[in-house]
């Protein structure tokens, strides 16, 4: 492996090339010249820079630029928590538990169908490791259980994983990452087989330790899908649903994913030395990875503010952050085509805001409407329509009734120059049939490269 003065120095060398061509005319033999060593240092596999080991094995570095950003990616991003900017955040989050739905905004369920502990520990144990992309309704998992509890039985699913994953979740669903999602069934069932236990012993095996049964899951047996994220949500939902009570839960973290990640970079709680880069550049997922952890880092921050500011209000662990933080304020309040700014083609025309592009019929004059634009709702002055339009702000059982404005515009203040509407980075997969491993080329070979 390079150290990373030797991975500094492939990196000067390819801009000393590109700096040579840069002075030559633009003309058709420059630019081809200059794509292929572009091509060369970002995507064609080096003869000898040595090896990597990534989850366990041993593999070829993908190219130059791979060995540099190996060696160099965390330096390069420099990821930071602010903690101003959390303890400012911390200050929101105790205003909104002191409301009148406070509690329920931090340990909001789901409807769990009235199903007993052992059930719902069953169900999650196995439905966790599977939930990646919105690929898992916990409601159908619940309905699943329900109508056959043997299709969680752990010997039920050695025999059929294909039946088990067809019957918590679609086809199609069921088929994407198809090597990664039978790993994940085979391997928790053996584990439950092989500790002669249901998923709901686990936390007595542990005595009730989240911290021992966290460590157990995530680091000592590789191949459930139970990584550090993946473990959380698991844990946090025992937690919730009152399955478990367990000590030491403090360690359990945000279930870091692109909602939380995108609302931490806006409120400035995780910064970066410079913006992201796209998934192209992030070859074996460097950048993915650092920043998945800084983010659990910053909400953390947030929490422990709120501790040490308001132990009165603060919940027990960050993972309670979650429900707040990922689904009412990233996935509804900080939608960044949110409000819709439609025109009227009415006599005269007219210019109508409304929460959806979906809207054709105006309300006003029954005119038709197009869409004009669409924006993010905490950057445009009629933001509000979006945010009061909200379920969690008018709905059934509104959470936070009456609102104008997400309660994080004080700390991310969107209006102001300097608001960045960042967003999470992306990851290509390393093992899928279209990943990273997949892809490696050479100079002699030249072509290669990701498929759809």
């Amino acid at each position: 492996m390079s150290t990373k003065t030797e991975a500094y120095a492939l990196f000067e060398a390819f801009l000393h090339k590109l700096a040579k061509y840069s002075s030559h005319e633009c003309d058709v033999t420059t630019v081809r010249q200059a794509l292929t060593a572009v091509n060369n240092f970002l995507y064609q596999k080096p003869e000898t820079r040595g090896t990597f080991t990534w989850d366990g094995d041993e593999f070829d570095f993908f190219s130059k630029y791979h060995v540099f950003w190996h060696n160099c990616n965390a330096e390069i991003l420099e990821p930071k928590v602010d903690e101003t900017a959390c303890a400012a955040t911390a200050d929101i989050l105790h205003q909104l538990r002191l409301g009148p739905n406070g509690k329920e905004l931090f340990y909001k369920t789901v409807d769990t169908r009235g199903l007993e502990p052992r059930a719902l520990a069953q169900v999650r144990f196995f439905t966790a490791p599977q939930d990646f992309r919105g690929s898992i309704d916990s409601g159908k998992s619940f309905d699943a259980y329900i109508s056959d509890p043997d299709r969680f039985n752990p010997s039920v699913i050695l025999d059929d994983v294909d039946g088990f994953l067809r019957t918590i979740m679609t086809g199609d669903e069921a088929n994407e990452q198809r090597d990664a999602r039978e790993k994940f069934a085979r391997t928790c069932a053996q584990l439950l087989v092989d500790l002669k236990c249901d998923a709901y012993d686990l936390a007595a095996r542990f005595d009730g330790s989240a911290a021992r049964l966290r460590s157990f899951l995530s680091e000592e047996n590789q191949g459930t899908g139970f990584g550090r994220k993946k473990c959380d949500m698991f844990l946090r939902d025992m937690i919730v649903w009152k399955v478990w009570h367990l000590k030491d839960v403090e360690c359990i973290d945000v279930a870091s994913d692109a909602n939380t990640i995108r609302v931490a970079l806006r409120a400035r709680i995780l910064t970066t030395a410079i913006p992201l880069l796209s998934s192209f550049l992030d070859v074996f997922c460097y950048q993915y990875e650092l920043i998945d952890s800084w983010n659990a880092r910053a909400w953390r921050s947030v929490w422990e503010q709120w501790r040490a500011r308001h132990p009165e209000t603060c919940p027990e662990c960050p993972a309670l952050l979650d429900y707040l933080a990922y689904r009412i304020i990233g996935r509804e309040f900080c939608r960044d085509q949110g409000l819709s700014v439609l025109e009227c083609d009415g006599k005269p025309s007219h210019v109508v805001y409304w929460h959806s592009a979906q809207k054709k019929v105006c309300p006003v004059c029954h005119g038709h409407l197009h869409v004009v634009s669409r924006h993010l709702p905490c950057t445009h002055d009629q933001g509000r329509v979006a945010i009061q339009h909200s379920q969690y702000v008018s709905g059934d059982h509104p959470l936070l009734p009456g609102i104008a404005e997400c309660p994080l515009v004080p700390v991310c203040r969107p209006r102001e120059r300097d608001f960045r509407k960042r967003i999470a980075p992306d990851s290509i997969s390393i093992r899928r049939a279209t990943g990273w491993l997949t892809a490696y080329t050479t100079e002699e070979q030249a072509g290669g490269g990701l498929s759809s």
